[in-house]
């Protein structure tokens, strides 16, 4: 919360084209300010990117999947759309999150795929989810969760309680959000 009592949300999201970001949407509403680290960036004295601020819109929004399109208007830049891993997914494998976790940007942690479940109950949440392992924490809904070539496996949308397990909608899932019309 701000100084005015205002809450905000960090989440991260993960390009899937020059302007589309791929999202949880629970990170989503209305007006969501993006903060954009590119090759305009100013610098600190420390010599760390001050991200700039952008504007985005929705683009498309499914609460029951957990997640969001959003569109940002960022200038040129080289940043690469995220390839989908076309890997066997099996307990055991080792994948990378990279998230917020903390509200620290661009925070990585190890994880170890636990299991793929489909997910149906009282919460707002169906699907099919990868659990896994991780020191994913608050700032990573949003995220990615990676194969060992640097393929999206998932998007992160919860983690439990009391346990480093967190739950990212699997790659089938978004693939069928995105070919939706």
């Amino acid at each position: 919360r701000d100084e005015d009592g205002e809450r905000h949300i960090v989440c991260a999201g993960v390009w899937i084209a020059p302007d589309p970001i791929l999202t949880a949407a629970h990170c989503t509403e209305e007006e969501v300010e993006f903060l954009y680290y590119g090759e305009a960036n100013d610098y600190d004295d420390r010599g760390a990117p001050v991200p700039q601020a952008h504007g985005t819109h929705l683009v498309r929004r499914d609460e029951e999947l957990d997640l969001a399109i959003l569109e940002a208007n960022v200038p040129p830049d080289p940043h690469p759309a995220a390839g989908v891993s076309a890997a066997a997914v099996a307990p055991g494998m080792r994948v990378d999150v990279v998230g917020h976790t903390g509200g620290y940007p661009f925070s990585w942690a190890p994880g170890w795929l636990s299991s793929v479940r489909q997910m149906k109950g009282p919460e707002p949440i169906a699907g099919e989810f990868l659990q896994v392992w991780t020191g994913a924490w608050g700032g990573n809904s949003g995220g990615g969760v990676w194969d060992e070539e640097g393929n999206l496996l998932g998007i992160c949308s919860f983690r439990s309680n009391g346990a480093p397990l967190t739950f990212f909608v699997s790659r089938d899932t978004l693939l069928g959000f995105l070919g939706a019309p």
